[in-house]
Order: structure tokens, then sequence, then C-alpha cells
């Protein structure tokens, strides 16, 4: 079976700490050819890619079809649900098992509606899935990143949200833990005035949300900021300069609070920053960590297909016009894994995960002292070992320093 992820490029602006490909609607290209124009044309070179790609690969069956790269809805409804439609109707989608959007919740007023009318268009799908970029709860973090909403609006509006889900809908809220920057906060001023901080009031509410279990996951990234996005960022917005750094330490202890709250509150956590409720995973990520096929369309996405002999991996070009003139696929950035790297980067992906690993199947890669070294990851509670079927998962403890595990157990990196 085959996947498909749809990288949709398209952003209000270019945030400071996303190293993805974007195309900010305050581009002077896009506002030079008319950002509806531009949207348009890149549509029609999609779905020309789309019928290229069913020419060489629609002898498969689609297991997931994921719209992502945080910004779908900024391609308008009509031109999502045209895509969406012409995926249906040129792959075989008989069984396919999730369809995934990622939403931004700005403008929620339209956001809302757009659910409200894609479950109802897409009702035969066996499951819808909207993953919520939320960000965070702090209003100067919002602010930074010039979000449209703030803490007050999210909580309202997540009552309509939840109100209309239907039955085969499945719900998930992306944040990023900034760390707390004393810039962001008034703690001590308010807890000196005899008030309930306004962070631990929204700590109070993310906790009551998740024991709630109205939304079925929850993942939790920490991203660095990156130099280049961050001048340009500041360039753009110099009002904004510093306003959303944190340390690392700050970082982690906010990630560490985030987990701890979803943890107790019944998710389980089946990959280093995902959480869901039983059954409520996302499928598509899974096909990703278990290395499974998937096709990337539009402007740097990427691919892999496996074959028995290893894997190839690859990438469509970041380059505009070559896009639009046809010219996708990236021949640079073609990967061949034989069987042995192959086996290397599925313990890479693999252990990123819940999924158990059988020792003997990749002990050609692992180091020479791994029994050695299983035995202390055990004793420090970093590994579940299970003797009777020889197989070894990360626990969540595991997961927290899962590079330096990784540095221990495989053999090259």
């Amino acid at each position: 079976m085959l996947s498909l992820y749809i990288h949709i490029p398209f952003c209000n602006h270019k945030c400071k700490y996303c190293s993805f490909f974007v195309m900010p609607e305050n581009d002077g290209e896009l506002k030079e050819w008319g950002v509806d124009r531009m949207k348009a044309s890149y549509l029609e070179a999609l779905l020309a890619e789309n019928e290229a790609r069913v020419n060489e690969y629609g002898d498969q069956q689609l297991r997931t079809i994921y719209l992502g790269g945080w910004t779908p809805f900024q391609l308008g409804k009509d031109h999502l649900w045209k895509l969406i439609d012409t995926l249906l109707d040129t792959w075989d989608c008989e069984f396919l098992e999730e369809l995934s959007i990622e939403l931004n919740p700005d403008p929620l007023d339209e956001v809302i509606e757009f659910i409200a009318q894609t479950q109802k268009r897409y009702k035969n799908v066996f499951r819808l899935r909207f993953s919520f970029g939320i960000q965070s709860l702090d209003d100067k973090i919002l602010e930074s990143s010039k979000r449209n909403y703030h803490f007050n609006n999210l909580i309202h509006r997540f009552r309509e949200v939840i109100e209309i889900k239907s039955a085969t809908t499945v719900y998930n809220l992306d944040f990023i833990a900034f760390g707390a920057n004393p810039a962001h906060t008034q703690v001590q001023t308010e807890v000196d005035n005899g008030r309930l901080p306004r962070s631990q009031h929204k700590r109070d509410f993310f906790t009551k949300m998740m024991t709630s279990q109205a939304f079925d996951g929850v993942s939790v990234y920490t991203l660095e900021l990156f130099p280049w996005a961050e001048r340009y960022y500041e360039q753009k917005w110099p009002e904004t300069q510093g306003a959303i750094l944190s340390d690392d330490e700050s970082i982690w202890k906010e990630f560490q609070r985030i987990k701890n709250a979803v943890m107790k509150a019944g998710y389980q956590r089946y990959e280093i920053s995902n959480f869901a409720l039983s059954w409520k995973r996302s499928l598509h990520n899974m096909v990703y960590w278990n290395m499974e096929n998937y096709l990337g369309l539009w402007i740097n996405a990427s691919s892999c297909i496996v074959h028995d002999k290893g894997a190839h991996r690859f990438k469509n070009t970041t380059q505009r016009k070559q896009y639009l003139w046809g010219e996708r696929k990236d021949e640079a950035s073609l990967i061949k894994l034989w069987v042995k790297e192959r086996k290397s980067e599925e313990v890479m992906l693999l252990l990123r995960t819940d999924k158990w690993i059988h020792l003997e199947t990749y002990r050609d890669v692992l180091v020479e002292n791994i029994d050695e070294i299983i035995a202390d990851l055990i004793e420090s509670r970093h590994l579940k070992f299970d003797e009777e079927r020889w197989v070894i998962t990360l626990s969540s403890k595991g997961m927290d320093v899962y590079n330096a595990v990784l540095m221990e157990v495989l053999e090259e990196i």
C-alpha cells in the first residue's frame, strides 16, 4: 500500500522557528503575481504532478492521505476540496484508512465552517483527522507569532469545534514548548497582588481540557530558532525582536509539564512528540515512523519507496518556477538505502515510537555490546525488554533522552 503527503506551502508570514519551505503571502513575488493567481497556478501544477504519480504508482491502494505544511486552509476551501476530490477519484481509495488535514485556528469562524462542511462532504471516509496548530495558550507568544487569536478566543471556540465533531472524526492539538520567558508573564506581580497567576490559570484550564478527553490526540514539539528565519522575521517586524526567545532548560520544563498533564489524563505516548487516546493515533504518522511507502507531492515534499533490496528517499524541488514548468523531482536529493542502511534507519525511526524492535532482526546494525547496554538501560528504566519475544522498546523516560539512547545502541549514526 501507499500513502500520500501533500505539502501546502502558503502562509500568512514566515515564523522565526519554522524550518519548512513556505511561501508567505507578504513575499514580494507572491504580491507581484497576485496571491490568488499564484495559488491557482500551483494547484494546477500539483494536480499535474498527481496525474504523473498515478501513472507511475496507480496500481497501489492508498492507505492514508495527509495534507500538511501547517497551512492547507491558506489554499482556500474550494481549492482544498478540489484537491481532495481529485485524489479520491484518481487513486484506489477503497481501503483508505485516514484523511488528515492540518489547520491553524485562524480565521476561527471560517475554520469551524470548513470542518462542518468537510465532515458532510466526506462522510464515507473511514477517518477524518483535523490537527489544530494551536502553538501556545500564552497570549504574548501568540501575539509575537502574529496569530489573530488569544487564549479567551480559543477556549470559547473549542466548545463549538467539539459540538460539531462527527463520530468518524479525530481531533488533534499541536503545541510548541517555547519555554517560560520573563517577558511573557507577570506572575510575581500577580502573586504579590493576591491573584491567581494567569499562567497557573491557563495550566489549570489545559489540565481540565485534557482530563475531559474532548480531543483525541496531542502533539508537543520543541523547536529551535533558526538564525536565517529570525533575521527575516525581525526585518519584517522589528518590534517583535526577541519576543519569543527562551532557554533550553525552560523549554524542557514546559515540555515536561505538558507531557505529564497529557499522560496523566490518559493519553498514550506513541511517539516522542505525539500522544493519543486508544485507537486514535495518527495513522499517517505511523506510516512515516514505520518506514512504509509514501509519496510527497508539491514543492520540497519528501518521498520514501521501500523495496526488497533497501529503500529510495528523494525530495521535490524547492524552485518555484522549476516546479511550475513540470521539473518537480530533485534528482540530487535521491538517497539509496541498501539493506543494512535501511535497517539502521528503521532502528532510528522505530525507537522514536512505542513499537517493539526485534533484536535479532537488527543485531547487525547494533553495537557489539548491545546486551550489556540493554541491561543498563533496563536498570535505568529507559528501556523495556520482553525476554520471551526478545524485543525492546523505549519507555516514556527513554523517549525523553532519545538521542542519547540512540548513540549508545546504534553502530553507526
